[in-house]
């Protein structure tokens, strides 16, 4: 199949072939679950009924190739389904599914289903990501009738089309669109992606990836008041200081905060063991009785 990667043109100068960047985008954006083949999945086959009796002809055959693949020495024992089964010694005999031959073919559909259906997820939006760049133009795409001939820039307007899935699945775009129309006709070319403008993208996606959580201004007092006090395990200072630095700094913001939530705030970046000495007594060591009486 000339989409698969063994038979995908080489890069000319200056551009990386669809199919790659692709899967480059893929294996960025999920490093642990892209297969190299997420790209051509399709729709998963529906999971298999529950009961065998309300299957249809093509659940029949569905659940032929999933029993097949689970328990291949069963297809030995049994006909393929609405057909005569022929053995080794040319006895004819109808088909035998049991309930259990059902029950793990349909086990096996729902297992690719789910496993497949996550495929196609990750593969629908890494052509998303594609797509979008490439109509905002961050993303330049060009075709070519030859590896080795004239490169044309793709339009932006030329991917808000309803051809997308074809695109994905062949990787090539019609050349009358991009070059003059002598010759041409019918004919496509491999699509590739300029070098710089992947590269651009991918650091646009990784710079968002690593971009801060946001922090509201009372996370952002908390972590000024904790560097400048010098909070420590050791170092706890007391309430009411780290309250009033708190409401020395969050003065004048609307509406005004109360001495409640300062009080809170104080109390949180505290360790918890800390509190206990506002009790009068170091953590951990057991609270003074009376002395036993000591026998003479």
């Amino acid at each position: 199949m000339p989409t698969e990667p063994d038979n995908w043109p080489a890069d000319p100068n200056g551009h990386v072939f669809l199919g790659r960047a692709f899967e480059i985008l893929g294996k960025e954006r999920f490093p642990d679950s892209w297969t190299g083949v997420d790209r051509l999945t399709c729709s998963p086959p529906p999971v298999l009924p529950v009961r065998k009796e309300l299957a249809t002809a093509n659940d029949w055959d569905n659940a032929w190739h999933r029993l097949g693949s689970v328990r291949p020495d069963r297809l030995l024992a049994i006909a393929k389904p609405q057909t005569w089964f022929v053995d080794l010694l040319g006895r004819t005999k109808p088909h035998a599914w049991t309930d259990a031959d059902w029950s793990m073919a349909r086990n096996e559909s729902i297992e690719l289903f789910e496993r497949l259906e996550l495929r196609a997820k990750r593969a629908a939006a890494i052509r998303a990501e594609i797509v979008n760049w490439c109509q905002a133009g961050d993303l330049i795409a060009a075709v070519s009738p030859t590896v080795d001939g004239p490169i044309s820039p793709i339009a932006p307007d030329a991917w808000n089309t309803e051809r997308l899935a074809t695109r994905f699945r062949t990787l090539q775009f019609p050349l009358a669109e991009t070059f003059p129309p002598s010759g041409h006709e019918g004919a496509f070319g491999w699509i590739f992606i300029t070098a710089a403008s992947l590269e651009r993208v991918r650091k646009l996606r990784n710079a968002k990836k690593k971009a801060k959580p946001y922090r509201s201004i009372y996370m952002k007092t908390l972590t000024e008041v904790i560097e400048k006090e010098g909070i420590t395990l050791e170092n706890q200072s007391k309430v009411a200081l780290l309250s009033q630095l708190f409401m020395d700094k969050l003065k004048g913001i609307q509406p005004p905060i109360s001495k409640h939530i300062t009080d809170v705030m104080a109390t949180i970046i505290r360790e918890p063991e800390s509190q206990r000495l506002r009790g009068g007594r170091p953590p951990n060591r057991p609270k003074l009785g009376k002395a036993p009486n000591r026998k003479s």
